[in-house]
């Protein structure tokens, strides 16, 4: 009830003090921690009852159906810094970018996107219509 209470008084939005605190703390974990956990972790997904219906989710997110090999111009993954504003999209990316090694390339377009990136890269929209599987869906914002 008071759960409910306190979302009802935020006018239905999420505390920003709670989201900026657990995510500045996140900082704190060594990213190497993530990258050598990463392999149990996706092992330990494959046994999960529900496995089938998180892969469906996953290949409507992600319509890449091959590796690629992402152009120069991607940036790398030790090139994502706190920008100065719009911290909410970094921080939404770096929970799942601390995974993996940073040299890793990517493509990000933040923002709502209403066009289809050249190459493969993460987005929080994407169009409906056309061949837009170089637009990965990430939950941001």
């Amino acid at each position: 009830m008071a759960k409910k209470l306190s979302y009802i008084l935020r006018s239905g939005k999420n505390s920003k003090q709670k989201y900026y605190a657990v995510n500045y703390l996140r900082q704190l974990i060594p990213e190497f921690v993530f990258e050598k956990r990463l392999e149990r972790v996706l092992e330990k997904a494959s046994h999960r009852p529900d496995f089938e219906y998180i892969k469906q989710r996953v290949d409507y997110y992600n319509k890449l159906k091959h590796t690629i090999k992402l152009p120069t111009e991607a940036m790398t993954l030790k090139e994502h810094i706190i920008p100065r504003k719009q911290k909410v999209y970094y921080f939404d990316t770096y929970e799942y970018l601390r995974w993996f090694p940073k040299d890793y390339r990517w493509g990000y377009c933040p923002g709502d996107v209403t066009f289809i990136p050249d190459y493969p890269s993460i987005v929080k929209s994407r169009p409906i219509a056309g061949e837009n599987e170089n637009s990965v869906v990430l939950k941001l914002d």
